[in-house]
């Protein structure tokens, strides 16, 4: 299981707990506290099945990775958080490959090309949250 995940220069403690989640005062899978760089996620089945621990581990990555970005609005924004989480986890599934290729730092050829996959993905994030359609959402 992972313990903890780097966003940028944060490290983000994951934490699973047999409490309730509250958020909102509604009982919640997970949450992300950005000031203690901690994720918890719940451990109670009939809260957080098994299928769905790697879905919302990565919604709680993606709120934290837009915070951490300086993108604070779009990090409280769930349809948006939702969309980019799916998205990474049937990217990642869909193309393991690409994760290996990726994790190839130690080859300098590689090094190159991972960065600019980097800039990409991380080019590709920001226009997703700017041509996020506020205007149907009522903001």
């Amino acid at each position: 299981m992972v313990e903890s995940v780097l966003i940028d220069s944060a490290t983000y403690r994951i934490e699973w707990t047999d409490e309730p989640i509250h958020v909102d005062g509604r009982v919640c899978r997970g949450d992300v506290d950005y000031n203690r760089a901690r994720i918890r996620l719940s451990s109670r089945e009939d809260i957080l099945g098994e299928g769905q621990k790697v879905p919302v581990l990565m919604h709680e990555v993606v709120h934290a990775m837009l915070y951490e970005r300086g993108r604070c609005k779009d990090a409280e924004d769930e349809d948006l958080v939702d969309a980019l989480a799916a998205g990474f986890v049937n990217l990642v599934r869909q193309n393991p490959g690409l994760v290996q290729y990726i994790q190839a730092r130690d080859d300098p050829e590689a090094a190159h090309d991972i960065d600019r996959i980097a800039q990409g993905l991380a080019r590709m994030m920001s226009e997703a949250a700017n041509n996020y359609d506020f205007a149907e959402k009522g903001e």
